[in-house]
């Protein structure tokens, strides 16, 4: 069975006393998948959401022409499918573990059953969502208005802050997928982002290794993010 400590790293529970993370403990239950696993399927009853404690997860959705749009990536102490709590309906997207990974499942009628008797726990959750909703509008304006290049530089930029590791010369990050999945993720395709990371390379802005990538010109990534929108 999950943890306290389980529940209290993963982002959506921060905040909360030892009483509250005891409570949610016993409504939860762990479930492990392995890379390439699906987790749920876009239609399937979403009878409940998930964190995660380890590995990554991506959120995609699939058009017509069998492409995919990858909506997001999770990563230890995010939570995904929590709109379900919301709603009677079905889960709009795929989730696909990218990773052997290890989660925690909330059932949706019992977690309600806590936000009824925790005001604090349901304003965490909107906090939450709210910050999701920002994402996703941020993410539906770079595919409509931004370059590839821009796009590929703010999603660099944010992975540094996020997870980037000082090394001599620069930052380096590890990409969690494949290059087609960060091309799905940004609205192209796997040619287009190769050619896009080797202009960056090219320029001396980052040198690529595999997944693994180093930003060795931060101040040009943020030259190529639009003025107003400049990662912090």
């Amino acid at each position: 069975m999950p943890t306290p400590d389980d529940l209290a790293r993963i982002t959506l529970f921060e905040g909360l006393d030892r009483r509250q993370l005891v409570r949610l403990a016993g409504i939860a239950s762990p479930a492990s998948f392995d890379r390439g696993e699906t987790i749920f399927r876009q239609g399937q009853e979403a009878d409940g959401f998930y964190g995660i404690t380890n590995g990554r997860v991506k959120l995609y959705r699939t058009g017509p022409d069998g492409r995919q749009q990858v909506l997001h990536f999770f990563g230890p102490g995010d939570v995904f499918g929590e709109a379900a709590v919301f709603t009677t309906a079905t889960f709009p997207a795929f989730a696909e573990s990218m990773t052997a990974s290890r989660l925690v499942f909330l059932p949706k009628a019992r977690f309600i059953e806590a936000l009824v008797r925790d005001p604090e726990l349901a304003l965490n959750m909107l906090a939450t969502l709210s910050r999701y909703l920002r994402r996703f509008a941020d993410l539906i304006e770079e595919l409509s208005l931004k370059e590839v290049s821009a796009r590929l530089a703010r999603f660099l930029l944010e992975l540094a802050d996020a997870e980037g590791a000082r090394v001599p010369g620069g930052i380096r990050v590890e990409l969690a997928g494949t290059k087609s999945e960060l091309a799905a993720r940004l609205g192209t395709v796997s040619e287009t982002l190769s050619r896009t990371l080797g202009r960056l390379r090219d320029r001396g802005v980052i040198a690529v290794h595999g997944r693994a990538i180093t930003i060795l010109d931060h101040g040009a990534l943020e030259t190529l993010v639009s003025p107003d929108e400049q990662t912090a």
